[in-house]
């Protein structure tokens, strides 16, 4: 079962990862609520709403977490997909390398190069 967590950036530009959540009375703000590694006491942070990524339940080659914008090399069997970035599809995560989706099913590894949000120019250099 992949573990459920979403990423996304505070208006202070730090990247936080927990649960998702809105507030009620409140629409127009997204949360992320997490609980530091280091103390019990849940933190909430308040996101911006387009940075918000689901977490893939795939680590890269370096065992980094992959989520939903980020900006990754995919190695296949005889094929090396470069700057795709992971998008969610239907009921699967994709690497779209602006041609084509690849599937994270059946890549070799996987290393995560930044995300669309802190480099976006990345995917003007796809190749």
């Amino acid at each position: 079962m992949r573990e459920i967590l979403f990423r996304g950036k505070t208006e202070k530009g730090e990247w936080v990862e927990g649960l998702l959540w809105k507030k009620k009375h409140n629409t127009d703000k997204i949360f992320i609520s997490c609980f530091p590694d280091h103390d019990d006491n849940e933190e909430v942070f308040p996101v911006k709403p387009e940075t918000v990524g689901q977490y893939t339940g795939l680590t890269d080659k370096n065992g980094k977490k992959i989520f939903e914008g980020d900006i990754v090399d995919i190695c296949y069997p005889y094929t090396i997909v470069h700057n795709a970035l992971i998008n969610y599809v239907g009921a699967s995560f994709y690497g779209d390398n602006g041609n084509d989706l690849w599937s994270l099913d059946e890549y070799f590894y996987l290393e995560v190069i930044s995300n669309i949000h802190d480099n976006p120019e990345l995917l003007n250099e796809r190749r």
